[in-house]
Formats: C-alpha cells, structure tokens, sequence
C-alpha cells in the first residue's frame, strides 16, 4: 500500500472523507523481450501513457523503442507517452549465392535499389536548407573579410602620447612619482 492510500485510509476512518468506491479500470499488460513488464491504461494504443511495473511501483517507460515479446515496436517519447505502435519487421534469412562471381550494379533488379527515389529525394530535401545556411553564412565571411581589408588599408591615426607631459625618469620612487603626477593634475586644473 502506498503513502497516500493509507492517509485516505484513515481520512474516511475518521469521518473526514466519505468513502469512495474504487473505479475498476482495464489495463493492458505486455512483456517485453528483457522480461520487464508494462501496462497502459486501457488497451495499448497512442497517446496513452506506458508505465514498467517495478517493486518501488510503477514508473514512466524511458523514452526509446521497446520491443515486446510478441513483436511489437513501441516508441515511447520523453514523458512515457507512446508515440507509434508498430509490428517488428521479419528478417528475411540472408540467400548465399551460388557462384562465386560478383553481381555488377547493372544486373541488379530496379526493386532491388538500396534506395529508392523517395528516400534519396527525402535526404536531399533535408540537406537544402543546410546548403542555404552555409551559402549564408559564406556570404556573411565575405562581407566581413572585404569590411576588415578595407580597414587594415586605410592609414593609420597619427601617434598617442602622453599629454601630461611628466618626466618620470628623475623620479626614483614609486610615491615621488604619483606626487609628481598629482601636482600635473592640479596645475593643469588651474589652467583651465
């Protein structure tokens, strides 16, 4: 018994809640192939939510694609929500070819493509807009490469010196020599 049903427990043992009849609510169970079993509330369909029955209670199914023991795929997303229910594929076993000479691409039968146009017109669909991104992208290296060579061409600003005209030289020590720069201050105050 959970926390939380004991609490309710005693509330209507003392009057505080009335007593409630527990509604009976199908579940659908599953095994899948590792033996952890799973059940969702009601039958198993999208949308609903897969849980994995353990000791502690029941948890959220972690998000992937689980199989069951009976050949189902289940693609569970972040929250344990199912996302597509779908039967395991059956693997053809692989025909070992009698001769030992190799088959040239052009004796290939068309059904027997590695991929088919709609998956390649698929892939190509997904790398245009990185194409467009990096055409971008180049453009903007441009603008900037022209922008910076335009700068180091133009001449340079005339030299910056020191307009407090201090000769520290003759000054030894480090508190001679910011007395000597206050006094310059307070002197150039004055002749303003």
């Amino acid at each position: 018994m959970k926390a939380q049903e004991a609490l309710t427990k005693i509330r209507v043992m003392l009057g505080m809640e009335p007593e409630v009849a527990p509604e009976s609510v199908e579940l659908a169970e599953a095994t899948l192939v590792d033996g952890t079993v799973v059940k969702v509330d009601g039958e198993l369909a999208e949308g609903k939510s897969l849980v994995v029955v353990t000791e502690e209670g029941d948890v959220p199914a972690p998000r992937g694609v689980h199989e069951t023991s009976d050949g189902m795929l289940i693609t569970v997303d972040d929250n344990g929500v199912i996302v597509t229910i779908e039967e395991k594929p059956v693997e053809e076993a692989p025909v070992e070819m009698e001769s030992d000479e190799a088959v040239e691409p052009a004796e290939l039968a068309p059904e027997s493509k590695p991929y088919d146009e709609a998956f390649l017109a698929e892939i190509a669909g997904l790398i245009a807009p990185l194409n467009e991104k990096i055409a971008a992208i180049e453009a903007k290296f441009s603008a900037l490469d022209k922008d910076f060579h335009q700068f180091r061409d133009e001449p340079a600003a005339g030299k910056i010196t020191n307009n407090l005209s201090i000769d520290t030289s003759s000054v030894r020590s480090h508190s001679e020599r910011q007395e000597q720069r206050m006094k310059a201050l307070v002197e150039l105050k004055k002749q303003k």
